[in-house]
């Protein structure tokens, strides 16, 4: 197995065995993914921007954001006068190991 998918493994099942990502529904899945993508990809996220991302109606959006909140996975964070979404600290290691792997080596060997 290529190293540097046995490494993207490793920290996405640790995230999920040790902070019960199994635990959110599928929306909620595709919201918290989304904001951690755009986390890793160093860009900035809104609520708006999660809303236009069409991954579920615009009142479920906000009621998963909601709950996303609530659980501790994600925070609002105030920047130059927008409030922006991003992960909790607790996940920022995480988002940072994954930014940095070299993903184009991973093959389907």
């Amino acid at each position: 197995m290529n190293t540097t998918f046995a490494r993207i493994l490793h920290l996405l099942t640790t995230l999920e065995r040790h902070y019960g990502l199994s635990g959110l529904d599928a929306e909620q899945r595709a919201i918290f993914d989304f904001i951690v993508q755009r986390t890793a990809d160093g860009q900035s996220t809104t609520s708006h921007d999660v809303v236009a991302a069409k991954l579920t109606s615009r009142s479920s959006t906000y009621r998963h954001l909601a709950t996303l909140r609530q659980s501790g996975l994600i925070c609002d964070d105030h920047h130059e006068g927008q409030n922006t979404l991003t992960v909790t600290p607790k996940f920022g290691h995480f988002v940072e190991q994954l930014a940095q792997l070299p993903l184009s080596t991973v093959n389907a060997d």
